[in-house]
């Protein structure tokens, strides 16, 4: 869970006092530890969790948390899905700015097949005895990317080219 600036104009602020956001964020936090998913507050049973032991396990007054999840519940940040047990509201909301860079994060670690144009222009490059030429490049990079389009094995690739003369 990441908190965003957005945090500090939120509604939240003015809807909660600052002992109930706390115990919200709180509640956020729990539901990750807890249950068969993030966001909803189970046993790994799928079954209700009691108030007084969610306030034990965030170390909050048993009163504050049930004042928390009334407020929750009245604006919508909480609900009690049809087992009992308690859902947070729009949880892809609160985890929208992970989610939303963890393409860019898989796609940094190897942007679009990079590590083996890469490896083809290096033995490429030791097979010919010269630097490859900016056409030669641009030819290994679009037939790793039309591989990785096509499902094809990037691997296969690599010895196809590494066999050419």
């Amino acid at each position: 869970m990441k908190l965003h600036g957005s945090f500090l104009d939120s509604s939240i602020n003015y809807e909660m006092d600052l002992e109930q956001q706390c115990v919200f964020l709180k509640i956020c936090l729990y539901s990750l530890r807890c249950g068969m998913e993030p966001g909803i507050i189970a046993d790994n049973d799928g079954k209700a969790i009691p108030l007084w032991y969610i306030a034990n396990c965030i170390h909050a007054p048993a009163n504050i948390v049930e004042e928390t999840l009334e407020i929750g519940k009245q604006t919508n940040r909480i609900r009690e899905n049809g087992t009992g047990c308690l859902e947070i509201v729009n949880w892809k909301h609160y985890q929208s700015e992970y989610d939303r860079q963890k393409t860019y994060r898989e796609e940094k670690k190897n942007p679009t097949g990079l590590v083996e144009a890469n490896r083809i222009m290096r033995a490429r490059v030791k097979k010919l005895g010269r630097e490859l030429t900016s056409g030669e490049m641009q030819e290994i990079r679009d037939s790793v990317q039309r591989c990785i389009e096509e499902g094809g094995s990037t691997e296969r690739l690599i010895n196809e080219w590494e066999a050419r003369e």
